[in-house]
């Protein structure tokens, strides 16, 4: 089974903190700031538990490949977009794109996902597979290649072209999207920015970009322009075996700010861990608040095509570190489901697609209501 097979390329929170030596920090460049497009939406953000430089460091070297045949490194380059601009001709849409390059465990490891989500609960679109060496990545900078799709670029630039026949029997789908950093690069883990080919792991997210460019769907040729968010990781370390949760949500809030909310966890666990760590934040860009621990309940849950097996759809998130507070309520919508494994008993289910957000932000006296949109992206590893 694959189950007893599949080995993630996830690494736990414990295990990834990256030790800084003086020798390092004498290496980082200032980073690039982007000019602020929201202003001071969010001047009472906490810093104590950020290192400011560190995180917000990117270097070519950091966005290329990190694979290679000394190094098992497992990696993905990915982006997604909220189409929610007024000039968008499929406004309310939705898409997602990753470049995969996962362990051999899988039958054909190299992936590679397209998907459009409309406004009338459906997709197109899914994933396409090939034998290793399919994915074709150089440096510095990104530059990845899958068959005729690409992405290239540089921080805060990259271009990212889908030309496909096969991800989708019914329907043609060509994608030909810009992405434009608005905001300071953010890393999740790792830490580097070091722009170091040969790094075991990381992890930096762009939370927020403006995307334009074009859309071909079924002969029709379509304007878009919206939010997008883009990020890359890989790791050498893996949690292998069998039951494992992911949930992870990047927001874009109608105020300006942005959020990130990610926790990975044994199955096993279950319930009994109630209040686990992970990785939240909300930012404008340039100022970070840091929600390292909180609480994500399913408040209610649908049934999927694995028989017996169902996966959230409205969840809670909670949490209050030093003098801020955070609620929001995420509704999944839309989601595409992706499954590996022999049917009906799948090993592996992957669902993902756009979610509604509401919730409140505080901080001493200061009270913001936030509302928003995202992409939503439940694994589960059974």
């Amino acid at each position: 089974m694959l189950k007893n097979k599949i080995k993630i390329f996830i690494v736990t929170l414990v295990s990834i903190i990256p030790i800084i030596t003086p020798a390092m920090t004498a290496q980082i460049h200032n980073p690039v700031v982007p000019p602020s497009t929201y202003g001071d939406q969010i001047s009472f953000v906490d810093q104590r538990l950020l290192d400011q430089t560190m995180r917000h460091t990117l270097q070519p070297g950091d966005e290329g490949p990190h694979f290679h045949r000394h190094i098992p490194v497992r990696e993905w380059w990915y982006f997604n977009v909220a189409f929610d601009k007024p000039d968008s001709e499929l406004r309310n849409w939705s898409a997602m794109i990753s470049f995969n390059r996962l362990c051999k465990m899988f039958e054909e490891p190299d992936m590679l996902f397209i998907t459009l989500y409309d406004d009338k609960n459906k997709t197109y679109g899914g994933v396409t597979t090939g034998e290793r060496g399919t994915l074709q990545a150089t440096g510095p900078g990104v530059n990845v290649f899958f068959e005729d799709s690409y992405a290239k670029g540089e921080y805060p630039l990259w271009h990212v072209h889908t030309n496909d026949s096969y991800i989708d029997q019914h329907h043609r789908i060509i994608i030909d999207l810009y992405f434009k950093a608005e905001v300071l690069p953010y890393w999740v883990w790792g830490n580097t920015g070091q722009g170091l080919p040969m790094s075991p792991f990381g992890y930096y997210s762009i939370n927020s970009c403006e995307v334009w460019g074009t859309i071909v769907l079924d002969g029709g040729n379509y304007t878009v322009h919206g939010t997008g968010y883009h990020d890359h990781t890989w790791a050498l370390l893996m949690i292998g075996g069998s039951s494992l949760v992911w949930d992870w949500f990047s927001i874009h809030f109608t105020n300006g700010l942005h959020g990130f909310i990610w926790q990975i966890f044994p199955g096993t666990l279950g319930s009994y861990l109630h209040i686990r760590p992970g990785f939240g934040w909300i930012t404008d860009g340039q100022n970070y608040t840091d929600f390292k621990v909180f609480t994500l309940e399913y408040l209610e849950s649908v049934d999927t095509s694995i028989p017996g097996v169902t996966r959230p759809h409205l969840f809670k998130v909670s949490s209050e570190m030093f003098e801020s507070t955070l609620t929001l309520r995420l509704q999944t919508v839309n989601m595409h489901e992706y499954l590996w494994g022999k049917p009906p008993f799948f090993d592996v289910g992957l669902w993902e697609g756009p979610c509604f957000v509401t919730g409140t932000l505080s901080h001493d006296d200061t009270h913001q209501n936030l509302s928003g949109i995202g992409i939503a992206e439940i694994l589960r590893i059974l």
